[in-house]
């Protein structure tokens, strides 16, 4: 469609009335627990002062390592899932089974741009 198109139809794209979605500069709290084989449960809390604006879910990347060894970061975690929901389920690769992990979850906003911050929490793939 043109410009002028869609000013006909009343779809006006004059991009200096917009605001661009904020990034989240808070961490929320997460609560994770085992949940049957190879799977847990998240629950994603509030964090302090409230949820911040503009925020579409919530961004989990896992990373697997074998216990006694050092974690990885969160650059080098394998497995992300986005989640829309206050709580929800992981369920994890049966090569993973006996492992570590360190899970790293973030807010994403509305344009899909990760939060500042992040909660880190951790566990055994069981």
């Amino acid at each position: 469609m043109t410009v002028v198109e869609r000013k006909t139809c009343g779809v006006h794209n004059d991009s200096d009335t917009h605001t661009q979605s904020p990034v989240a500069e808070v961490a929320l709290p997460v609560l994770y627990e085992r949940a049957g084989n190879l799977g847990g449960k998240m629950i994603f809390g509030i964090p302090v002062g409230g949820e911040p604006a503009g925020q579409d879910g919530i961004s989990v990347t896992f990373g697997f390592y074998v216990m006694g060894t050092l974690p990885p970061k969160e650059a080098d975690c394998t497995q992300t899932i986005m989640y829309k929901t206050k709580g929800s389920h992981v369920v994890f690769s049966d090569t993973h089974f006996g492992m570590a992990f360190i899970a790293f979850a973030r807010y994403f906003n509305t344009r899909a741009v990760l939060g500042k911050l992040a909660t880190n929490f951790d566990g055994i793939v069981s």
